[in-house]
């Protein structure tokens, strides 16, 4: 491996996203998207001329070391030793020429091209390469995968991987708060299993727990499996991605069958249930591990169902014998044994079901299926709507932690009545930003959630709505056309001003916190831009701890950029690591002379929460500090700019365009070590870091 910055010698390259095992899931809690910089006042202008143009380098050198874990090491994971065809637009070559001087491209003066709005391989000289078959998207995405960039790092993005078209299991799934989806659906159905956990927590991790046994599969048996033919050894996906509803950040949506007879679900973020499309004679089947622990309770407790035998499964999949066939209206309450949950299913036309229970010696090891055997209405697509409603209905949970959290709500009744209340679902939820304009009075920006884009649209059908039949004095017309989603805790704080919205006391404990239900079709969350952004914090560093800071900055303003990375033949990944603190080194030191001059100077810093008396004692320690000089900082600058430009330009590891993906990678680098003549003996097309993704995460270099 090529050097690395000394401070990191001992670092492991193990990074990426957190490991799935057993029946855990952790993941990072999603944050508001970014808003812009706001423009600064004309006086401070001139002063802050310096640390904002630190602060760009320092932006570059995430953005370079993002894009290379974004495309490489997101993208689908290519196993060790894969490889890739490169080729050119019209398939014409292996290769893709480009004769543009792309350090040309690049101008310093503000007059070339921007890097976010140019064709990288047209406009600013990349090469530009497809990936081999087991890199690229998988066939999950169909005709998607043809239409533009695709998101490599969604949270469901474990719905749409190779694994999930090939062999659906448990690391098949989302997190999509509160449930774990997956669609490695039981009993030999098509569909998703819906899981619901549990916060565990130690002094090392925190993590989501589940039984898969506890989950519920919600399905259908009437769309059968993809068999391979003779000359391939993969079927292909069982379902995918919906061509009838573009993806968001907040969700995907899924497809089953063909554009007569499907089955289609929207795995959104924040979903209080999951919903099921079934057309065209496709019917629903719901299969659980777990039996009923009393009969199934038909719509609010008319009536009761009697479950037959289930037996199989064998080459005709299971059947139900000596069952009876019961007409449920609107809804079906499910209290299940082990786990001790019950679910609440909801139709939106009366259907006819059977239910059937395998015969065991011990009910707690016994099998549950639920059949649809007919839908009584038109011929519009039955929608079915799964939801847990209680996670410890009796007190005997075989996962304790379930009854604590159950204790945290302290309404179920009144928890279901919403789950009745409130049918609509989201499909294809949009996110739009809102700035303010120059002249308002109010500098807030909004981030907004559309849940519901698909029934405001002119070409929108009934279809997206469930069509749960109820009398007018039931429901409110304006509140039947509402809509509830769960909303994380730092959502809830900016959605406590909008008069649209109502934040309800119905809240669970989620990987995040705090987790309640918003009723609301559209959220706006605010985030307040009055105070310019910096990269300075509104109060000055304490004056005990300047002449610290002085002390480390006259060694750390001098530390010399390795000869490998001015020459760009380094990982991205450690080599960003380390020109990022050369970055925070630089306007450390800019801040504190700035400090140390006073007056005038010190107002350009916009410092607040400090009081006069703590302000002259900064102002002082700067003064009589050691601060690194003019000249020092300068060279830092140059050095810092010199390492960062050259991956865009004549660097030895050069970065390139993926094609199959629509994001920069870099090319990465065999490196020939001799004393500091060290370099990369490989070159485009040969790039190990896309042939080895996985032999070296976020690190694209290699010794010979």
């Amino acid at each position: 491996m090529a050097p690395r910055p000394q401070e990191d010698a001992t670092q492991k390259s193990n990074y990426g996203s957190v490991a799935t095992t057993g029946d855990s899931y952790d993941e990072e809690e999603q944050q508001l998207l970014p808003t812009p910089l706001v423009v600064q006042r004309q006086e401070e202008e001139q002063a802050r001329q310096t640390r904002k143009m630190t602060g760009l380098f320092l932006l570059g050198i995430l953005v370079l070391a993002g894009v290379t874990v974004w495309g490489v090491s997101h993208a689908n994971r290519p196993s060790s030793g894969s490889s890739m065809i490169l080729m050119d637009d019209d398939s014409s070559s292996t290769t893709t020429t480009a004769t543009t001087d792309r350090s040309s491209r690049y101008s310093t003066s503000g007059q070339g091209i921007s890097l976010f709005v140019s064709s990288p391989d047209q406009d600013l000289g990349l090469q530009g390469t497809h990936r081999e078959e087991d890199a690229t998207p998988s066939a999950i995405w169909g005709d998607k995968a043809q239409q533009g960039p695709l998101p490599t790092n969604d949270w469901y993005l474990n719905l749409v991987s190779h694994r999930a078209a090939s062999r659906p299991d448990e690391s098949t799934r989302a997190y999509s708060t509160p449930y774990i989806v997956d669609t490695a659906a039981d009993a030999n159905m098509m569909g998703i299993r819906l899981h619901w956990p549990v916060v565990k927590a130690s002094s090392i991790n925190v993590q989501m727990v589940d039984d898969f046994k506890n989950a519920v599969t919600l399905g259908t048996l009437d769309l059968a499996a993809p068999v391979a033919d003779n000359d391939s050894s993969s079927a292909g996906p069982a379902y995918q991605v919906d061509p009838d509803y573009p993806y968001s950040n907040l969700g995907v949506s899924l497809k089953w069958g063909d554009d007569d007879a499907y089955m289609k679900t929207s795995i959104v973020r924040g979903m209080p249930f999951a919903t099921m499309k079934y057309a065209s004679g496709v019917l629903p089947s719901l299969f659980s591990f777990n039996a009923p622990a009393s009969k199934p309770v038909v719509d609010g407790g008319k009536s009761k169902m009697e479950c037959g035998v289930l037996s199989g499964p064998d080459k005709e999949g299971r059947t139900i014998s000596h069952g009876t066939t019961t007409t449920v209206q609107k809804e079906l309450s499910l209290h299940f044994v082990n786990s001790d949950f019950t679910w609440m299913l909801f139709f939106s036309d009366p259907v006819q079901v059977e239910c059937g229970v395998t015969e065991a010696d011990d009910i707690h090891v016994a099998e549950f299926q639920l059949n649809v055997k007919s839908v009584k209405g038109d011929d519009e697509p039955l929608l079915v709507r799964l939801a847990l409603a209680d996670q410890c209905t009796t007190g005997h949970s075989n996962i304790h932690e379930h009854c604590e959290e159950r204790n945290a709500m302290d309404d179920s009744d009144g928890y279901v009545d919403l789950l009745r209340k409130y049918t609509q679902y989201a499909t294809n939820p949009k996110v739009s930003m809102v700035y303010p304009q120059e002249d308002d009075e109010e500098q807030t920006a909004f981030v907004s959630f559309d849940w519901s884009p698909a029934l405001d649209d002119d070409d929108s059908s009934d279809d997206d709505v469930a069509r749960i039949d109820v009398a007018e004095d039931e429901i409110e017309t304006e509140e039947s056309q509402n809509m509830m989603m769960f909303a994380l805790p730092h959502q809830q704080d900016k959605l406590k001003d909008d008069k649209d919205v109502e934040i309800t006391d119905y809240c669970i404990h989620s990987f995040h916190g705090k987790t309640c239900l918003v009723i609301g079709k559209k959220w706006n969350l605010s985030q307040d831009l009055s105070q310019p952004q910096s990269f300075t914090a509104r109060r000055p560093p304490m004056a005990s701890a300047i002449p610290l800071l002085a002390k480390a900055l006259a060694t750390d303003i001098q530390k010399k950029i390795p000869a490998n990375l001015q020459i760009g033949a380094a990982d991205t990944y450690f080599s960003g690591k380390f020109l990022a603190k050369i970055a925070r080194t630089i306007m450390v030191a800019e801040e504190l002379k700035q400090l140390a001059k006073g007056g005038d100077a010190v107002k350009a810093l916009g410092y607040e929460n400090v009081t006069a008396a703590d302000l002259e004692e900064s102002v002082s320690a700067a003064a009589n500090a050691n601060l690194p000089s003019d000249e020092a900082v300068e060279k830092a600058v140059n050095g810092l700019k010199q390492a960062v430009q050259v991956w865009m330009e004549d660097g030895d590891a050069m970065y390139v365009y993926d094609k199959s993906w629509g994001g920069l990678v870099n090319c990465g680098c065999n490196y020939t070590a001799k004393d500091s003549t060290g370099h990369c003996s490989n070159s485009y097309p040969n790039c190990p870091a896309l042939f080895s993704v996985n032999e070296d995460f976020g690190n694209g270099t290699w010794i010979l």
